[in-house]
């Protein structure tokens, strides 16, 4: 084959036929099922039980995303319409690069859940409202346990 018609795509399963099944099954059941309406749901869910813990703890924060993607800024506040925030991005990079989210973090670790990094989550359609409940009452519980050792 000519090389300029060629793309190189270096990988670790290129060609693989059992990971090309996979990939057409996922595609498949991704046409076909609700998957991404119940992980966008899944994640509105959980966003709100995160504010909702923010405002019993009167912890002044973010809480942010696209779909499935929930994204936690602590030391900021805005207001979103839909998945549009009225935030700079330089504030909420600010408040992601401080040392909170890694406190937040191990916070969380402590409760038994990990928040990639401290600054969010990715949430699946596999998920069940009890994990997203439990998980938001579990950063209520990283809050407090950080506001007792004067992290926030």
């Amino acid at each position: 084959e000519d090389a300029e018609v060629r793309i190189a795509h270096p990988g670790t399963f290129n060609g693989n036929p059992v990971s090309a099944t996979a990939g057409i099954t996922a595609l498949g059941l991704i046409a076909n099922e609700p998957i991404n309406e119940r992980a966008d749901a899944n994640a509105a869910r959980l966003r709100a039980g995160l504010r909702d813990a923010l405002t019993k703890m009167e912890v002044t924060g973010h809480v942010h995303g696209v779909a499935s993607i929930v994204q936690v800024a602590i030391g900021v506040e805005g207001e979103c319409s839909g998945e549009v925030c009225s935030i700079p991005h330089d504030k909420i990079a600010e408040a992601t690069a401080s040392p909170r989210p890694e406190m937040i973090r191990l916070a969380m670790y402590n409760e038994g859940i990990d928040m990639m990094g401290g600054i969010g989550f990715m949430v699946s359609a596999v998920h069940e409202e009890r994990q997203i409940d439990k998980t938001a009452e579990a950063f209520e519980r990283a809050l407090a346990a950080l506001r007792d050792d004067g992290g926030i």
